[in-house]
């Protein structure tokens, strides 16, 4: 009977769903008493079909929006107990581990046990910073069961607001509670995260005595310094050993040092050479001093000049030896160089350190046509022009490799590049990123160098004049004067930076040491840590470079 029933049930569900498709042939209306044509019968369809999505769209939008945000809940397994048995069943340890709300280990006791009795064990805690980074760590052993404990070992982490680890030291402790052995680590970073100190110390005797300490210069993502100490004596608070290398990128306004290996003297506390080669370069790139040092078994050697640039025509070089008499430079020539309105040296006079003269030569120069270089177009290609090669960006072509660009406005904190548009001919950038760039004065870009970003107060600046020697890679930003009115002038800044005293929108420029030394006249100078007084632009102030 059930059967028959559903079979029935069945039937009237086919019929129901046969009717709904197929259904019945509707009542035709009257035309003579409702005259509706079949337009009408469409815009009264649409209407309708638009009052449905107004009442719709009224429905949802009293209707509570979820908000957008991805939620995942991160969900893991923390083990928070083992037991250990022997082949009888009989509990020989246990593990039990406390975990804060982030899942984070708090804290891990063990416990041994002997004919089920706790005999011994240890216990470790766990703290942490906001930031999740484990900030102590203490080690607990058992000293009386079933839970009296005595610290013996503790482990302390601290971080800079660059989340960088700048401590980290343990202390270990004996049965009384007094420590017995230590070590610490002390970091120092720059302002991009390179390490440029770590000093190891151990726990002897009651306080902590120096066994090492290293410190590293970087230039942009280039380590051009390194050095090591050694052997402290904890009498004398120095150090009696160590050794250091240099190896500097060769940039302009300063003096580099291309090479230099040096040994520790610990009667002097300073650096002796062992090898070390210098340039030196002005504003504009000209070399004006080289020298090379070498020590042999105690013994020095090396040569030395210097070129001193009186003006476009005259300059003095000096040529020095190393005197082991003295332990110094000494000067044994010189010579005076005059240059012709073309820049070519014309005569030369070599001259004995006593001012005897002991030659002179003169120059005659021709003019060669050797053949034409030709290079493609330099552009200014960058995030303004989404990094494409338009021919509104092609540099002005003035000969002899410069390029000019005139009233191009740059965006503050706008990428940029000088390049062919083969990347390869020219790509000349900085030597890293946030690479200082100095206005109305030449600077030295790196050949496949990192993007560009120019360093101003307001949102945008238009530049006079942008003149790029595509060849070497030296380029001048020149803005209009401040008489112009124009918005984009900037009052004068002087600050340091990265270890260096920057000076802004100001060309008389003194830099002086704490002992009134004038050292620079550049807009950016290299200095090491110390105070400075710095005048420019009618100010003058004090600097505490770090």
């Amino acid at each position: 009977m059930k059967h028959y029933l559903l079979l029935a049930g069945l039937f009237a569900c086919v019929l129901s769903a046969s009717a709904q498709t197929v259904g019945t042939k509707p009542n035709v209306i009257n035309q003579g008493i409702n005259p509706m044509t079949q337009t009408d019968i469409r815009g009264k369809f649409i209407n309708e079909q638009r009052v449905r999505d107004m009442q719709h769209d009224n429905l949802m939008a009293n209707k509570h929006k979820p908000s957008r945000s991805i939620v995942v809940n991160n969900e893991q397994w923390r083990n928070t107990k083992i037991v250990e048995k022997d082949a009888n069943g009989n509990v020989t340890g246990t593990t039990e581990f406390e975990f804060l709300d982030n899942g984070k280990i708090k804290s891990q006791i063990v416990n041994y046990y002997t004919d089920g009795q706790i005999d011994g064990g240890y216990m470790i805690t766990h703290e942490y910073d906001d930031n999740g980074n484990k900030i102590k760590e203490v080690v607990s052993n058992m000293v009386a069961p079933p839970n009296t404990y005595a610290k013996t070992q503790e482990t302390v982490w601290e971080y800079n607001d660059s989340n960088l680890n700048t401590l980290y030291y343990y202390l270990n402790y004996d049965e009384t509670g007094a420590i017995s052995y230590g070590y610490k680590s002390v970091y120092e970073f720059d302002s991009f995260g390179h390490t440029t100190m770590q000093e190891e110390s151990y726990y002897v005797n009651n306080e902590w005595k120096p066994s090492s300490r290293g410190e590293w210069k970087w230039d942009g993502n280039y380590r051009c310094m390194s050095l090591r100490l050694y052997d402290w004596d904890n009498t004398t608070k120095k150090w009696q050993s160590g050794n250091k290398e240099v190896s500097e990128h060769s940039t302009f306004g300063r003096v580099n040092v291309v090479y230099g290996k040096y040994d520790w003297d610990a009667i002097k506390q300073d650096w002796v050479v062992n090898v070390e080669s210098i340039e030196g370069y002005n504003d504009n790139g000209e070399l004006t001093l080289n020298s090379y040092l070498e020590n042999s078994g105690g013994t020095y050697s090396g040569w030395r000049y210097n070129v001193d640039i009186i003006s476009e025509q005259y300059r003095t070089i000096h040529y020095y030896d190393w005197s082991q008499a003295t332990n110094d430079w000494i000067e044994t020539m010189y010579g005076n160089e005059i240059y012709d309105e073309n820049g070519n040296i014309a005569t030369s006079s070599l001259y004995y350190s006593d001012n005897m003269l002991r030659s002179t030569s003169e120059y005659t120069w021709e003019k060669f046509n050797i053949g034409t270089d030709v290079y493609p177009d330099c552009y200014i290609v960058g995030e303004a022009s989404e990094w494409q090669f338009e021919n509104s960006l092609v540099g002005k072509d003035m000969g002899n490799g410069i390029v000019v660009w005139n009233d191009v406005t740059i965006k503050n904190g706008e990428m940029f590049k000088f390049a062919s548009d083969d990347w390869m001919t020219f790509d000349w950038g900085t030597a890293y990123d946030g690479e200082y760039i100095p206005f109305d004065q030449p600077v030295k870009l790196t050949n496949k160098g990192m993007n560009i970003k120019l360093d101003m107060e307001g949102t945008e600046m238009t530049f006079k004049s942008i003149s790029l020697n595509v060849l070497k890679g030296v380029v001048a930003f020149e803005t209009y004067p401040t008489s112009v009115g124009s918005p984009e002038a900037k009052r004068v800044n002087i600050f340091a930076n990265n270890g260096k005293i920057v000076v802004q929108n100001a060309k008389d420029v003194k830099v002086y040491s704490a002992s009134g030394e004038l050292i620079s006249t550049a807009a950016v100078t290299p200095v090491e840590k110390g105070l400075y007084v710095v005048k420019a632009g009618g100010k003058t102030v004090k600097l505490n470079v770090n």
